[in-house]
């Protein structure tokens, strides 16, 4: 009968096993995290390529047809393999459950959100510089919004380009120009910089990190 109770309710893992858990969750956790803000990073940094190349050369230049190509193969390339790892993570936080049910429990939580949690601490350390990042970029949006507005109203029957239309193409531009420039040196390079203190701080305190 006891053998039979231990069958249905296995014991939970040593302790040492649950704690080498947690800990490679936090660090594949962390370079998820990593990986999503370079790759934001990335974009941020062809969008204003682009929107320059736009700006001063047109749409049927050389640099713009080569960084229109290139951003939309970014795109299928890191969707992809985001996709993929965030499939894997979810997959192996499901298996995890239930290999350390019951050792977790204390947490309430499961390794991944507690491995999510731990490493996400720093990722507002900065906050004030994210939060002024955020606000610079509201004072785009009217320019935004006001380039498609003149565009709207300043658009021609006959389907050629006016000269209003393109003096709203280039206001549209700069205010995209602006959100996409604050993003590149202020909001991401913020948040990056978070994380990697507390990674270092993680370190010092010899807990496990993602060394990217």
């Amino acid at each position: 009968m006891a053998v039979a109770e231990d069958a249905v309710n296995p014991s939970p893992p040593p302790a040492r096993i649950v704690v080498v858990v947690l800990a490679l969750v936090r660090v594949v956790v962390r370079a998820l995290l990593y990986l999503v803000f370079a790759t934001s990073w990335v974009f941020s940094a062809i969008g204003v390529a682009m929107l320059v190349a736009r700006l001063f050369w047109g749409e049927g230049s050389a640099p713009f047809v080569f960084l229109l190509a290139l951003a939309i193969e970014a795109v299928k390339v890191f969707g992809k393999f985001i996709l993929v790892v965030l499939v894997a993570v979810v997959l192996c936080d499901r298996f995890l459950v239930q290999f350390v049910s019951g050792s977790v429990s204390e947490f309430g939580k499961s390794p991944f959100e507690a491995g999510m949690e731990e490493a996400t601490r720093g990722l507002f350390t900065f906050f004030h510089i994210v939060a002024l990042g955020f606000f610079a970029d509201l004072a785009f949006i009217p320019l935004i919004v006001t380039g498609i507005l003149v565009m709207i109203l300043s658009s021609s029957e006959d389907g050629s380009t006016s000269q209003g239309e393109m003096i709203g193409s280039v206001i549209l531009d700069v205010g995209f120009l602006g959100i996409h420039a604050i993003s590149f040196f202020l909001i991401i390079p913020a948040v990056m910089l978070g994380l990697l203190m507390k990674g270092q701080a993680d370190r010092k305190a010899g807990l496990p990190v993602a060394d990217c």
